[in-house]
């Protein structure tokens, strides 16, 4: 399997429209050119997505309680926590009392994974007793549709559960995957920012027709971090705003918004259509 660009090796969750239906069969050939996108509708599902979200702050203004204040009034289909939930040592009370009181409302809807500061208490026994079966234990990766949409949640701990590499647990499942299916995007946290990249290849090459679209949203409210160099095919980024990005997942496209906490006026917005929209179209009725 090729490689991962460099900027994608702190992956959260790899998502792809239509891959159930796409790969039930032979994978899709590559197109030459990208599609105009259409937009999704607005009855399609949507997602809320940030990590890194609890720091030190213990007030009612902390970051993590603004975003779950931006969370609320978007009432999303699913909210993914994009790892490092506790963005401190994976301590008991950064789950069961600050992510509790704050985006534990929506504990129901949560998708979660692990950053490396989950695992530094415990190794992550914190984090998986909090979320229980949802985060899958011991392993901490899985997958889940939302509407037309696979979902692949990756733990990128990878010395904590067998390696990621060719041949191990979590390849084979995963990896694999990713590069059969033609996956859309990709969402991570671990830098404390956001950012978001073009449709990139396995060797960091801009490719608007068959390439993954990468969301860094380490925006959850623990603190944040500088860049310390632009990657290549970076096109919008912010480091002091603190806030959610919505997605719309239709059955040909996504769209996405960057929704800054009350106070801030940072925001990225846009619509692209999916690797498998010319054969979502073409598939028969029924």
């Amino acid at each position: 399997m090729p490689s991962l660009p460099t900027v994608l090796t702190r992956i959260s969750l790899v998502a792809a429209c239509g891959l159930a239906a796409a790969t039930a069969g032979a994978a899709p050939a590559r197109s030459s050119a990208a599609a105009p996108a259409a937009a999704p509708a607005a009855s399609d599902p949507t997602l809320a997505a940030a990590g890194d979200i609890i720091g030190n702050c213990t007030g009612s203004s902390c970051g993590y309680r603004k975003t779950a204040t931006v969370i609320k009034s978007l009432d999303p289909t699913t909210v993914l926590a994009l790892g490092d939930i506790s963005n401190r040592s994976g301590w008991a009370s950064d789950y069961t009392s600050r992510f509790n009181s704050s985006w534990g409302v929506f504990k129901a809807k949560i998708r979660p994974v692990p950053g490396n500061h989950d695992y530094l208490a415990t190794g992550a026994k914190n984090y998986f007793n909090y979320f229980g079966a949802a985060a899958n234990p011991p392993r901490g990766y899985y997958s889940f549709d939302v509407g037309t949409w696979h979902i692949i949640a990756i733990n990128s701990n990878c010395s904590k559960v067998g390696g990621c590499g060719a041949g191990s647990a979590q390849e084979k499942p995963i990896f694999q995957d990713l590069y059969n299916a033609r996956a859309d995007v990709v969402l991570s946290g671990h830098s404390h920012d956001y950012e978001r990249f073009a449709r990139q290849n396995n060797a960091s090459q801009r490719d608007d027709a068959n390439g993954i679209r990468q969301f860094v949203v380490g925006t959850g409210g623990s603190f944040f971090t500088r860049f310390f160099s632009i990657k290549p095919n970076s096109q919008k980024r912010n480091n002091n705003t603190f806030g959610v990005l919505r997605m719309t997942l239709g059955a040909g496209s996504y769209s996405w918004k960057f929704l800054p906490v009350a106070g801030k006026t940072f925001t990225d917005s846009g619509t692209t259509t999916c690797h498998h929209a010319a054969l979502l179209t073409a598939r028969p009725a029924g």
